[in-house]
């Protein structure tokens, strides 16, 4: 990779300021950015018109976008760590890619910094296909993550479905709102089967030593809500959502934290009667309010490194090693609307873990109940984790296991599961009920190959999985199993889909295959990080 030498000279040279630890630290008497657009490094390798065109017709991320993520200043002691998170906040905006760094010792006890950025392409505009257990999603798109530079992003699209949910999405934000810490995002959608009008305003915890965390998010989002049987759908009602909550936090230490927070929740479920001859109304639920404070406390532990070839081709990958342990509860307040006596509480246990240098593992359970004042509770807990292993740097062997239970659930709850979210040899939502188990392993190749910045790689894969009712024991000889291969294309120049992946899978007891298409990994590392 052309990047390369940047991002090794910065590494050797922070360490070289590390060992210094006897003396003081340099005053940094200058810091330049050096923008590079999307197509620069390869234009050094080859002249070629497509990426000179590319070039063109983009707009490079402006320099105070890059500069206020930066936590250091010039005329102050340089401070490692603060440096090292500032590179950190960099990478995490969605159109940079690669990020280098040089440091240059100068006369008078000081040092100048280079910090060179590379732009990933934001301009996204085409027709995409998701396709999986025999139903198919066709969307028209236009996306630009950095419009003119300035890290504000909007996305639109229209979709048509082969089971008739068609419409569209439009989704704007800004991560950092009029030049603000804060992230603010709208968010509205027109299915057939769905409405949404979203917003969110948060201020994040923008490095391990920001004390303050708040966040506001509204939801007024209208369901036709749907349940299936072998991947039919035999029932659908209406089902609306008001929500509104604002949650306050406060941290308590920096690698090794305490974090108390307070929220205050509205939440208002709506049910309604869509065909009122069906003979399954009676499973709709009654409606629910929610209005009432709550308190929470969270303990973890942070720990930040990085990495390449797990989940992306190539592309610098940052991690957060950490310990969570979670602990809320809230109650509903009925002289100011709330039901009486309803009461919501849970537990989030979180962890992603190095054992050793090529083994990662990440671990998730999450908790949750919900109680009203007859004594009625609805409890769920979901499961996941995952192993990966580096067996060399483009080989690796990734799983993945989940699982979901409901006890004392809601009427109308369901899960479902089949081609699209993770059993690729089976129709889409061909197993429905309450408690699933779901076991994806995967062997990825990641080539050292490209054209034209794309590069090449594939999977060989197999799923497990099955879903049952209340009346049933989880069985693991129920388990519905496919054996597949794929092949992989890593966007490696794009802010929007990293990975895009073609399937062919194989059920072993019907004897069917099934194409399985999608722009991101059936499984990653997200929900550990």
């Amino acid at each position: 990779m052309k990047f390369g030498p940047f991002y090794k000279l910065g590494i050797f040279s922070i360490l070289l300021l590390l060992a210094a630890t006897s003396a003081a630290q340099p005053i940094i008497r200058k810091i330049d950015i050096i923008r590079l657009n999307v197509f620069d490094n390869n234009l050094k390798a080859k002249s070629n018109v497509i990426y000179r065109l590319g070039n063109k017709f983009h707009a490079v991320t402006r320099e105070r976008i890059i500069r206020q993520e930066m936590l250091i200043e010039p005329y102050q002691r340089f401070d490692s760590t603060a440096f090292a998170i500032s590179l950190r906040n960099i990478r995490s905006l969605e159109f940079i890619g690669e990020v280098g760094t040089e440091i240059i010792p100068v006369p008078g006890d000081s040092i100048d910094i280079i910090i060179t950025t590379e732009d990933l392409w934001t301009t996204i505009a085409g027709i995409s296909s998701e396709t999986g257990g025999g139903n198919v999603k066709i969307s028209a798109y236009c996306d630009e993550k950095n419009i003119a530079g300035l890290g504000i992003g909007l996305e639109t699209t229209v979709q048509y479905s082969m089971d008739k949910d068609n419409g569209f999405s439009i989704k704007a934000y800004d991560n950092r709102f009029l030049g603000t810490r804060d992230v603010a995002g709208v968010f509205i959608s027109n299915f057939k089967f769905s409405r949404q009008y979203d917003f969110s305003l948060i201020r994040p915890f923008y490095t391990p030593r920001t004390r303050w965390s708040f966040a506001i998010a509204a939801q007024f989002d209208r369901y036709r809500q749907r349940l299936f049987y072998s991947g039919v759908e035999y029932f659908r009602y209406k089902k609306n959502l008001d929500f509104l909550q604002i949650k306050q936090t406060r941290a308590i230490g920096i690698y090794k934290r305490i974090e108390p927070y307070v929220y205050f929740t509205f939440q208002h479920d709506y049910y309604g009667v869509e065909n009122p001859s069906s003979p399954y109304n009676a499973i709709i639920p009654d409606n629910k309010t929610f209005i009432g404070p709550g308190l929470g406390l969270s303990l973890a532990t942070i720990h930040y490194d990085t990495a390449r070839y797990f989940d992306e081709f190539g592309t610098l990958e940052d991690f957060n090693f950490r310990y969570l342990l979670d602990f809320h509860a809230a109650r509903s307040i009925s002289q100011i609307g709330g039901d009486k006596g309803r009461l919501s509480y849970g537990t989030k246990a979180a962890l992603l873990q190095k054992p050793f240098s090529p083994f990662v593992i990440g671990i998730v359970d999450i908790y949750s109940v919900s109680e009203n004042d007859s004594g009625e509770y609805f409890s769920q807990n979901q499961f996941e984790t995952a192993f990966y292993l580096k067996l060399a740097r483009y080989h690796l062997f990734a799983s993945r296991l989940y699982s979901s239970y409901a006890w004392k659930h809601e009427r109308d709850y369901q899960v479902v599961l089949g081609g699209t979210n993770g059993l690729r040899g089976y129709p889409d939502r061909y197993y429905s009920g309450t408690k699933m188990l779901l076991l994806n392993v995967e062997y990825r190749v990641f080539s050292p190959l490209t054209i034209m910045t794309v590069g090449v790689g594939g999977a060989a894969f197999f799923d497990a999985g099955y879903v049952w009712s209340d009346r049933q024991n989880m069985k693991l000889r129920d388990l519905k199993k496919d054996i597949g291969v794929g092949l992989r294309f890593g966007l490696t120049k794009s802010s929007t889909a990293r990975t895009i992946r073609i399937d062919c899978a194989r059920g072993l007891d019907r004897k069917v295959t099934y194409l399985s298409m999608g722009t991101s990994n059936v499984f990653d590392l997200t929900p550990f990080k």
